[in-house]
């Protein structure tokens, strides 16, 4: 059986990244327009922001999405045991 992951924004973003670039990038990476940027960054909640994905593939976004800035972790998608 092919275990899903999921990829998991914590809410916030990494110590010593701007806000400003990271909402930037993130616009970029996702293709969403500044409001929505904008929406998104000021929701400090952690959410899941994409669901049931390869391991592969979980990796590749959550690594994606550490450089731009944002704090992230890839989980199980049932168990919620971390990868990254």
């Amino acid at each position: 059986m092919n275990k899903k992951y999921n990829v998991v924004y914590q809410g916030a973003i990494k110590e010593d990244f701007l806000l400003e670039n990271v909402s930037e990038d993130f616009e970029k990476a996702f293709s969403v327009s500044k409001d929505h940027a904008d929406k998104f960054f000021t929701n400090s909640k952690p959410r899941v922001l994409k669901r049931n994905l390869s391991k592969e593939l979980a990796i590749k976004y959550g690594r994606k999405l550490d450089q731009i800035g944002l704090q992230v972790k890839v989980i199980e998608a049932k168990s919620q045991s971390n990868i990254i």
